[in-house]
């Protein structure tokens, strides 16, 4: 088999796991079910906290910059010359991959989000209770870039006030990916002008940058940063024609065990030493990502496992959709069976990520086979 076709079904075989790595920290989490300001969580648990910890340590954190990796190397492959021509037709074509989807979306999460405050059987589904609800241009506009609750404007000393301040995202949380993507893609004359200069020490610079960032506590800086750089180590790969195979797979065994290692160090260090959790991490993040490469391509030459064209097709679909359907299913569940323990909770939320992934490709499945046009223009993906 061709290396170009072992690194383009190593990509495709990445794509559906991150999206239920993703589907699953945002089930996952150690706030618990927030209903009406009131806080259910068993923090106190050690299962529940133990198995959180596991999630942070080795899963958190590890998906979304693979893919700014993927996207990087995907935007400048076959290219010889980033002129003018190039740079216009790839903003078309991500016109159709990145900004509608991400305006439609952010819009369906904006009517999710309306739902339950206009039908009184649903009230108590909310997260944190508001006042009136506010519908004007600066409102609507917001939840399309950071939203702050301005559609349904909290006050300070209110539950929920302060974690809805200090957000950066779009009322889509996942969609700040897309967000910053399209950012990055405006840029990529400059990213690759840069790149061509400055090689491989510009490279290494954006990734002193990252991770001196991370810990400045800076969180929408560390957002930039991240992107950027894991973006622009995918395009530098991609524009100088280097064979992610054989770079990678040099460290193939070493980044398995650091990866382990690591991801091992991080639970401890959450428990005993959290001050050391951010550096931990960064490099755990590296690790991941060149193991989950190695992975799969080791999948496609040595086991003959070839990526799913539906699973792989549909993770667009559910990391676009999950942030909707699964707080909805956790809260649902919760209510149902009102779990006493964090075993319970655990298996609960388990439980939702299960649900939440079925639904959702039922869905795809049926939008693709019934109306797959419809399909494509949500996702810009055929």
């Amino acid at each position: 088999m061709k290396q170009q076709n072992i690194r383009s079904q190593a990509l495709d075989l990445l794509r559906f796991p991150l999206a239920v790595v993703i589907l699953t920290i945002h089930t996952f989490n150690l706030d618990g079910i927030t209903l009406n300001g009131e806080v259910f969580t068993f923090h106190d648990s050690m299962f529940f906290r133990e198995l959180n910890y596991f999630i942070d340590s080795f899963l958190r954190g590890q998906s979304v910059p693979i893919y700014f990796f993927i996207s990087g190397y995907v935007f400048f492959i076959n290219i010889d010359i980033f002129d003018k021509g190039a740079y216009f037709r790839k903003l078309k074509n991500r016109l159709h991959t990145l900004l509608i989807p991400y305006i439609i979306w952010n819009f369906l999460a904006i009517i999710a989000t309306l739902l339950p405050r206009m039908f009184s059987a649903f009230s108590h589904f909310i997260s944190y209770k508001g006042g009136e609800t506010v519908i004007t241009l600066q409102s609507v506009l917001a939840c399309f870039w950071m939203y702050h609750g301005e559609m349904s404007p909290l006050s300070p000393g209110d539950a929920g006030y302060e974690v809805m301040q200090s957000s950066i995202s779009p009322i889509n949380v996942p969609l700040w990916f897309l967000r910053e993507l399209m950012i990055i893609v405006v840029l990529t004359p400059v990213l690759h002008y840069l790149i061509k200069k400055g090689g491989k020490a510009f490279i290494c610079i954006l990734a002193v940058v990252w991770f001196a960032v991370e810990h400045a506590g800076n969180d929408l800086l560390s957002l930039h940063t991240n992107s950027l750089f894991f973006f622009a180590w995918g395009a530098y790969l991609s524009i100088n024609r280097i064979d992610m195979i054989k770079t990678f797979s040099r460290y193939f065994r070493t980044s398995v065990a650091a990866y382990i290692v690591l991801g091992i160090l991080g639970m401890v260090s959450l428990n005993f030493f959290p001050e050391a959790e951010l550096t931990i991490k960064r490099l755990n993040i590296v690790a991941g990502l060149v193991m989950a490469y190695n992975i799969a391509a080791w999948l496609i030459t040595a086991k003959g496992i070839k990526p799913d064209r539906f699973l792989s097709a549909s993770s667009f679909f559910i990391y676009v959709s999950h942030i909707i359907v699964c707080q909805k299913v956790s809260k649902l569940l919760f209510v149902c069976f009102k779990p006493s323990d964090g075993l319970e909770m655990s298996l609960m939320l388990l439980t939702s990520v299960l649900i939440t992934l079925g639904l959702l490709l039922a869905v795809y499945a049926g939008m693709k086979k019934f109306t797959p046009a419809l399909l494509t223009f949500m996702t810009g993906r055929k």
